[in-house]
């Protein structure tokens, strides 16, 4: 019994068959049942050809025709939530296992031949083109795509990444330099010279690409944001951050890079890298691989990764003539490469990096006594591995950064004892804190110089901020108000107290409310809304996203490649021998000839010269007048037309062919820029007629 989403799917077929054009849907008939009877009724004949089609012979073959190009084809359809002609395109483009198909026009022709062998249709939603598998074949290619990898693992000689992983280490360490060095980049957000050199003294071999998409990541995670000395921190946000798993912290960091979204749109695009990741763990990548990983994962989570003007304007960047362009899934990936997501781990024959994401940034650290400071006399501090990035992050403003290498070399030094002082720790915090986490006891002269340093902090203060001067009796008002009382933040002198008020305004309207008889505007005050709560969201994992790598069990004794490939030359041969004991003229043998090079014909009574229907599709440079019937044919029928002219090869819809001038020119609306070019006919040296079937009046593929 046929289930109802089965029963529905073939209703769908048959419906997508009966809205086909008059012409293919004819040159369908001829090719399957022969030539079509008169009269005829369209319900009768798609019967007929479901028949046809049910035949457990005919369907065998149609599998055993598929080649390794479509098989690959068929496993990503599935996949792609309402598939387009385009995203096949932007997944297979610069694909090193898409070998036989080197031009759009290849492809396009690849589609198309397997839509003319029943083994995909075509339906029109929503103003797109979809493609979708036949449902009468579905059952059979669902066991062919279960012994086919979706993506291939790359193949490589190994290499040493010199880079520093992305640990937790590494970005409390950078942060600890931030803490002391703010005003460290460029209008553009790139690093300035100086700092760019300390840099990579600091961390040697390490890029100035993976500082700068961190300081990217902080700003857009609004934990840092620009003030006239350069980057501020907030520290309550940071902390915050910080209390989250360190991987969830580097998908975070990662996603914040790629713009300044919405908290929404941030967690989506996190949990989409976070889902990327798993899918690849363990798995070596070329980039362009990775690409394809992510953008079958975005579709598997239902993610929108339609870019906005924006993320547009950024892929630009990143796009060049092997990779497809997908938006956001684009910038992730290539934030994912640059923040050290995923290490080097070798090259290809064709020089291509691989990379393999580092699993360490799953791992907890957690030393057993949390003991991992050694501190000698001089203040030279080695932090060995053991805390948590939280933990670590405690630290960050105690040191000042000698060296990052396997593991971070600090200095407490007068200047970084200072920065914790300015944060809020005494003496006592301070010592302590160090005492928690060094190996051995604190030497006597730190501690000395630590006591020393606060004593001479806090000789002089420097305050920032409104002054409030209250007489006594307001005063005493002030000091029981809850509202007020919170912005006071110290008392300099008796009646003098320095306020955090955000602004003239918001001091007028809060003093107006809480003190009685003061001239000010009247409003009550109000807490600034925080675009970004300090709470982060957690992330998500999709779990189907583990089988994009799966390839045939070792255990399977079915036929492999190489038996398929023997059983499909046996078809071709089978048939074309039938052929050849055929009795009819040429021209309808070479027609016949051509269906089964094609792969068309599946069962010898197909084999009917009457079916055969003449049509000239293509024309070469010295032929003219084939040049301009093509173009005319394929302007009034609505064709696609591939065109070479040198070694360039263009692919679209003719809009206009102008006779008049001395020299005929075509005007044609390129599919893949959507941009109209002109070309003179006598420079055309190949032309090539297609049917347009995949094509509409949007930009749906080539």
């Amino acid at each position: 019994m046929i289930d109802k989403a089965l029963a529905q799917e073939l209703l769908e077929w048959q419906e997508a068959v009966t809205a086909l054009e008059d012409s293919y849907f004819f040159d369908i008939v001829r090719i399957y049942l022969g030539p079509p009877e008169t009269p005829f009724n369209k319900q009768n004949v798609i019967k007929k050809l479901s028949a046809f089609l049910r035949k457990e012979q005919n369907k065998s073959n149609i599998i055993s025709l598929l080649d390794d190009d479509d098989i690959k084809i068929l496993n990503v359809i599935p996949l792609l939530k309402n598939c387009t002609l385009q995203m096949l395109l932007e997944f297979f483009r610069g694909s090193e296992g898409f070998k036989n198909l080197k031009t759009h026009s290849d492809f396009y022709a690849r589609i198309a031949n397997l839509e003319d062998r029943l083994v995909i249709f075509h339906l029109k939603k929503d103003g797109k083109t979809i493609i979708k598998i036949n449902p009468m074949l579905k059952e059979e290619l669902e066991t062919t795509r279960k012994k086919t990898a979706l993506i291939s693992e790359a193949s490589f000689t190994k290499t040493k990444d010199t880079s520093f992983p992305l640990s937790r280490e590494f970005i409390a360490s950078f942060i600890s330099y931030l803490y002391f060095h703010k005003n460290l980049t460029k209008i553009d957000g790139t690093l300035k010279r100086k700092n760019a050199q300390e840099l990579s003294g600091l961390f040697e071999g390490c890029s100035e690409e993976r500082f700068e998409a961190i300081l990217r990541g902080l700003k857009n995670l609004r934990i840092l944001s620009e003030s006239d000395e350069g980057f501020e921190c907030d520290r309550e946000k940071l902390k915050t951050f910080s209390l989250l798993s360190f991987s969830d912290c580097c998908f975070f960091l990662c996603a914040a890079c790629t713009g300044n979204f919405s908290r929404s749109t941030l967690q989506k695009n996190a949990e989409l890298i976070k889902n990327i990741f798993s899918a690849t763990r363990g798995h070596p990548c070329t980039k362009e691989t990775l690409l394809q990983c992510a953008f079958i994962t975005a579709q598997k989570n239902s993610l929108d990764n339609t870019p906005s003007r924006f993320v547009s304007l950024m892929s630009k960047t990143f796009e060049d003539g092997n990779n497809f362009s997908s938006g956001i899934t684009v910038l992730l990936t290539e934030y994912a490469l640059s923040l050290g997501l995923y290490k080097k781990c070798g090259e290809t024959k064709k020089g291509e990096t691989v990379y393999i994401a580092d699993e360490d940034i799953l791992r907890s650290e957690a030393a057993p006594d949390g003991k991992v400071l050694s501190i000698d006399a001089s203040g030279r501090t080695t932090l060995m591995p053991g805390l948590s990035f939280h933990e670590l992050l405690e630290l960050s403003s105690i040191f000042e950064l000698i060296r990052f290498d396997t593991v971070p070399l600090l200095n407490l030094t007068r200047k970084s004892v200072s920065e914790a002082f300015s944060e809020g720790l005494n003496y006592e915090a301070l010592s302590a804190l160090l005492e928690k986490r060094a190996v051995y006891s604190i030497p006597q002269n730190i501690l000395f110089d630590i006591k020393e340093w606060e004593t001479a902090n806090a000789s002089a203060e420097l305050y920032y901020g409104f002054i409030l001067k209250l007489d006594a009796s307001y005063s005493m008002i002030a000091e029981k108000n809850p509202e007020l009382k919170k912005h006071l933040i110290k008392e300099i002198s008796k009646g003098i107290f320095l306020t955090d008020f955000s602004g003239k305004q918001d001091a007028e309207r809060l003093l107006k409310d809480a003190l009685p008889g003061y001239s000010g505007r009247v409003n009550t005050a109000e807490e600034k809304e925080e675009k970004l709560p300090y709470t982060f969201p957690l992330l998500r994992e999709n779990p189907e996203t583990e089988n994009l790598f799966s390839i045939k069990d070792k255990n399977d004794n079915s036929e492999n490649g190489e038996s398929k490939k023997i059983n499909r030359e046996e078809i071709l041969s089978f048939m074309k021998k039938k052929l050849s004991d055929m009795q009819m003229s040429n021209d309808q043998k070479e027609g016949l000839l051509d269906r089964i090079e094609k792969r068309l014909v599946i069962d010898e009574t197909q084999l009917n010269p009457n079916s055969v229907r003449f049509e000239r599709t293509e024309a070469l440079a010295m032929d003219h007048t084939g040049k301009i019937q093509l173009i005319e044919t394929a302007l009034r029928d609505g064709n696609v037309l591939c065109i070479k002219t040198g070694g360039a090869e263009a692919v679209g819809k003719p809009l206009h062919l102008d006779k008049k001038s001395v020299l005929p020119e075509l005007l044609l609306e390129d599919s893949i820029t959507e941009k109209q070019i002109r070309i003179p006919v006598s420079k055309i040296t190949r032309i090539k007629k297609i049917r347009n079937t995949f094509s509409s009046s949007e930009r749906s593929g080539l």
